[in-house]
């Protein structure tokens, strides 16, 4: 009877096993696809903020354009407007792919601070606006690196990986923009 209960024990454990691994592997599946459905979500997040970011950059390099006695500013406004108007171009397309509509105008924080921007005294605007770029910039830069690296769409990814470049130039011509005013200060 004991090698009857043992053989019987050892044949219920070999038929489950199957089962368990399947449980498993079923399991460990649905994890990857909430991983990758919320990575998803994150690719197509990055894709509406930078998005409404170019739309940030070309209105308040407008604004700065309108209202500037620099000729820095000047610069970094035009190269702005000029970059920041072929990203969106090249960047809209993506959401159409993805079933999404692309963001037409900044978000409510970016508008905000466009109306703060055009309120500016035109005598502190050489100062505040290569200010507010790079804030901006900076973090544009850390939202594209993390996008570059973790991102779960590849065109998604690949869109941040070449949009790098350019916003480590807008930094830097943000830096010297607003040195360039800082120098001619006392002037």
């Amino acid at each position: 009877m004991n090698k009857f209960l043992t053989l019987a024990c050892a044949c219920l454990a070999a038929a489950a096993v199957p089962v368990v691994a399947s449980a498993r592997t079923t399991h460990h599946h649905h994890r990857n696809q909430t991983v990758t459905r919320y990575r998803s979500i994150l690719d197509r997040e990055y894709l509406t903020n930078s998005l409404q970011g170019d739309q940030f950059e070309i209105q308040g390099a407008r604004i700065a354009l309108g209202r500037s006695s620099s000729p820095s500013v000047d610069q970094l406004a035009n190269r702005l407007i000029a970059d920041h108007t072929r990203s969106y171009h090249q960047t809209a397309p993506l959401t159409r792919t993805l079933g999404m509509s692309a963001p037409t105008s900044p978000d409510s924080d970016q508008r905000r601070e466009l109306a703060v921007l055009s309120s500016v005294p035109a005598s502190s605007l050489n100062y505040v606006y290569p200010s507010i770029e790079i804030a901006d910039h900076g973090h544009d830069i850390r939202l594209a690196q993390g996008e570059a690296i973790a991102g779960a769409i590849r065109s998604v990814r690949n869109n941040a990986r070449a949009e790098l470049p350019t916003l480590r130039q807008h930094l830097a011509l943000s830096i010297w923009a607003l040195a360039s005013n800082a120098s001619t200060q006392g002037r």
